[in-house]
């Protein structure tokens, strides 16, 4: 019964994390937290 709970909470939070990383809001196929957002830039080489 525990392990029920466990599990299910678990996967609860696996599965927000999986949906936050998989948003494409502007629909261009590459993920948005693949992205950086336009004007900043993290290389100064």
């Amino acid at each position: 019964m525990l392990a029920t709970i466990i599990l299910r909470l678990r996967n609860r939070t696996y599965r927000r994390i999986h949906d936050e990383e998989t948003v494409d809001a502007d629909r261009d196929d590459i993920p948005d937290v693949y992205q950086q957002p336009a004007g900043s830039r993290t290389d100064t080489a």
